[in-house]
């Protein structure tokens, strides 16, 4: 999938520049890898995460948003998907913070390369 780099828009995979915003800055997610380069504004501690994997966790956590299953759930189940809610949770949340201090406050960049 296409994706513009400038303002988000998604794009048709032939597309040469964004029909919303004109920026011809485009990321191709079948040649190229994106991630989040953080800088935390405490230490100076930089770190890398992709993007990919932070929407994976996104998708989870709206998937894990209701609080009760369905009628049919037992509690097993109920807890199982509590289990999983607070997994994503605790991930998002560590992606987010700085290994070095721990701090939530960071710059943040998006950075693009080729596949290999």
């Amino acid at each position: 999938m296409k994706k513009c780099n400038n303002c988000g828009q998604n794009l048709d995979e032939s597309a040469k520049f964004c029909t919303s915003c004109g920026s011809n800055s485009i990321f191709d997610s079948s040649r190229q890898a994106a991630e989040y380069k953080r800088t935390c504004n405490q230490c100076s501690q930089t770190w890398h995460t992709l993007v990919e994997r932070e929407e994976e966790i996104k998708r989870g956590l709206a998937g894990n948003k209701k609080e009760d299953c369905c009628n049919m759930c037992d509690e097993n189940a109920k807890r199982q998907r509590e289990m999983q809610k607070n997994t994503y949770e605790n991930e998002y949340e560590r992606l987010k913070t700085c290994p070095k201090c721990g701090s939530g406050n960071f710059a943040q960049e998006l950075v693009t390369y080729e596949k290999k």
